[in-house]
């Protein structure tokens, strides 16, 4: 696969791995894969601190995860709305626009009647 940053330019981009969205049901799959693995286990090594530090590492992980999951959904109505906002302006432009020649529009068809109608006065 190419890369499209070149080896020369990489140190000025910041470039992270992608992380895919941990889906409710499978991260309770996990929690309960994990208790599980604590309640086999005899109850002297139950507290142990180690495994009490494991347990609550995916909470703080999911934690992560909404926050920048809700981050991108925060920029992305930033530009959903920017996008509106541009939208609404390019329909005025279009509208003034639009009047602007309708009003040169009347003019020209007012002057023409007119001049037909001197004309015809004239005869």
């Amino acid at each position: 696969m190419k890369n499209i940053i070149e080896n020369e330019n990489i140190n000025n981009h910041t470039i992270e791995p992608y992380h895919f969205k941990v889906l409710g049901g499978a991260s309770n799959i996990s929690e309960k894969e994990e208790t599980n693995t604590v309640q086999e286990s005899p109850v002297k090594e139950t507290k142990i601190e180690p495994v009490k530090v494991t347990q609550s590492e995916p909470v703080v992980q999911v934690d992560e995860q909404q926050n920048k999951f809700i981050e991108e959904l925060l920029k992305k109505s930033d530009e959903l709305s920017s996008n509106i906002i541009k939208l609404q302006m390019q329909i005025e432009k279009q509208e003034e626009d639009f009047n602007n020649r309708l009003q040169n529009e009347l003019q020209r068809e007012s002057q023409s009647a007119y001049e037909k109608g001197y004309q015809k006065a004239k005869r």
